[in-house]
């Protein structure tokens, strides 16, 4: 896996920033070897953007760099508004495990699996009233 994780800020008008971007980022995660293409918004900071990257490969990485949609992010971003632009990279990251769950406090299939994790979950939920899984 290949990750990218790019923060920035928008001046200017945000929500026509992301009426222009947002399209943008649906055509990038079309892309052969995107896993996640996220552009998030901080919620205490209107002008803060994260945009978020998995690629499969570095490669699949670096040919989206060249993607006409991607030059389009990078060569009109400043006018529309993005600035301070600081990008992370990491590369050969290994590891990758995906889990979901309908809910917060659902244990994952194995019971024993982060069982000190749970066992505060279950307590915090007693003290306020709530069922425990």
């Amino acid at each position: 896996m290949y990750i990218t994780l790019s923060r920035f800020r928008v001046e200017g008008d945000g929500a026509e920033f992301d009426k222009w971007i947002l399209p943008l980022a649906d055509k990038m995660r079309a892309l052969p070897g995107n896993v996640l293409y996220r552009v998030l918004h901080d919620p205490l900071d209107p002008e803060a953007r994260v945009l978020t990257e998995v690629w499969e490969t570095e490669d699949d990485h670096l040919a989206h760099l060249v993607d006409p949609d991607h030059v389009e992010i990078i060569a009109i971003g400043s006018e529309k508004g993005m600035r301070d632009v600081y990008v992370h990279h990491w590369s050969k990251a290994e590891g990758h495990i995906e889990r979901g769950r309908n809910r917060t406090e659902q244990r994952l299939a194995d019971r024993e699996e982060r069982s000190e994790m749970y066992r505060l979950i279950d307590e915090l939920r007693t003290s306020r009233g709530l069922a425990t899984s």
